[in-house]
């Protein structure tokens, strides 16, 4: 009887350090990159799905944009992975605009909802994302890149 006690008192310590280890599992395995992938992908979703006049399953397609060369490569390789449809009528333009406050810099995705045949924007939403939130390495990085591409002088190439 102790034993059966004792022994679903383990599975149920077990169960509930694996459920906490669980919502760190994004935080400790996955990289800056596929750590803000996720997140966008789940807010677009989410954001999709409180929509009264949008159906996350009337996508056509997908475009991805920016002003910067770097955040749109970026956005290429880890592109939000949402369903698209040929019977879908309309289409997301996913902008990545960067946010340069020298505290906390970040990133704001700004959504744009268009009708596929009238090309008539329907909504558009944004979500401010902050560095610190997924990586420190990343936000240091991005700190220098953010410093280098404001000083004119570092950026020139000795002819």
């Amino acid at each position: 009887m102790k034993s059966k006690i004792i022994g679903t008192i383990l599975v149920i310590s077990a169960v509930t350090i694996f459920m906490n280890l669980l919502e760190d599992f994004e935080e400790l395995y996955f990289s800056p990159g596929a750590k803000i992938k996720t997140t966008v992908e789940r807010d677009l979703i989410k954001r999709l799905e409180r929509s009264d006049t949008i159906k996350i399953n009337e996508i056509h397609h997908i475009k991805l944009n920016s002003h910067l060369e770097e955040a749109l490569s970026f956005l290429k390789s880890y592109p939000p992975s949402l369903p698209t449809y040929k019977s879908g009528n309309i289409w997301l333009e996913i902008e990545y605009l960067d946010l340069m406050d020298p505290e906390q810099p970040g990133f704001i995705i700004q959504t744009s909802i268009f009708d596929l045949k009238t090309k008539n924007k329907i909504d558009e939403f944004a979500e401010t994302y902050h560095l610190k939130d997924f990586d420190q390495k990343f936000e240091t990085e991005f700190k220098k890149q953010s410093k280098n591409s404001k000083d004119p002088d570092k950026n020139k190439k000795a002819d």
